[in-house]
């Protein structure tokens, strides 16, 4: 068992050649627990002994931040900025919660946040995925996450809750208006991503699966909280109103 909190994972990386897939580039967990949190991860990297292992498949080379083969995984509070797949997994259980998944630099179509497979369970909820979610022969459930991209095989979708989707190509779901910021500090151990205050993601969220806290451990209110992992409790509440007058004061 691994408890890992407060944490920067930078700049590992793990070597991958023609006679084997090489996974996880800062953190392989084979059939362990693991729980990890206000962390961040990035420019984590899987390297290449030959040209032509970037040729052999997608089961190799999975997991630039993290990669879980079973066991059991809770990540949350948490800032991943690796690819070209960030954290992933087979065979196993993971919770991901209140964490932000923003490529380090300019992002591409080909960028995965999450990617889990082999009968794994995974469930999400109050993610900011800015890139895509992958599901292959897993149970999934989702919750209060924005998810920008996905791509999904033979998932088993238990739960599809209050999500933000930049195309309806995810479970055939309407897209949000996010209007989401860059990542910066806005409070907490790590960098979120916040928006703007005519996003609808404000008080959007699904209740019955609000967090207490968002990922900079904010409070979040009671019965009307935000989707994604960054709760906008900054905003004032202001209503405005004007008389005009027919006579000089």
């Amino acid at each position: 068992e691994l408890n890992v909190s407060n944490c920067q994972f930078t700049y590992n990386s793990t070597t991958s050649s023609l006679f084997g897939s090489s996974d996880g580039g800062a953190i392989y967990a084979k059939d362990s627990t693991l729980h990890i949190s206000d962390s961040l991860f990035q420019l984590n990297r899987i390297d290449f002994e030959e040209p032509e292992t970037l040729n052999k498949g997608s089961q190799q080379n999975e997991g630039s931040s993290l990669f879980v083969d079973g066991g059991y995984l809770l990540l949350e509070k948490s800032l991943i900025r690796d690819i070209p797949i960030a954290v992933a997994g087979k065979s196993a259980v993971a919770d991901v919660i209140n964490s932000t998944f923003s490529r380090y630099g300019a992002g591409t179509v080909n960028d995965i946040s999450l990617k889990f497979s082999e009968s794994s369970v995974l469930n999400i909820n109050h993610l900011t995925l800015k890139h895509k979610l992958v599901i292959i022969d897993s149970v999934i459930s989702m919750s209060n996450s924005i998810i920008s991209d996905c791509a999904m095989s033979n998932p088993n979708i238990v739960l599809d809750s209050a999500n933000a989707y930049n195309t309806a190509f995810c479970n055939n779901n309407s897209v949000f208006n996010t209007m989401l910021q860059s990542p910066n500090d806005n409070g907490g151990p790590t960098l979120t991503i916040a928006f703007s205050p005519l996003s609808d993601l404000i008080d959007a969220g699904d209740p019955t699966y609000c967090q207490a806290e968002d990922q900079r451990s904010e409070q979040r209110p009671v019965g009307a909280c935000d989707i994604g992992a960054y709760e906008a409790n900054d905003y004032a509440d202001i209503q405005v109103s004007r008389e005009i007058l027919s006579t000089a004061p």
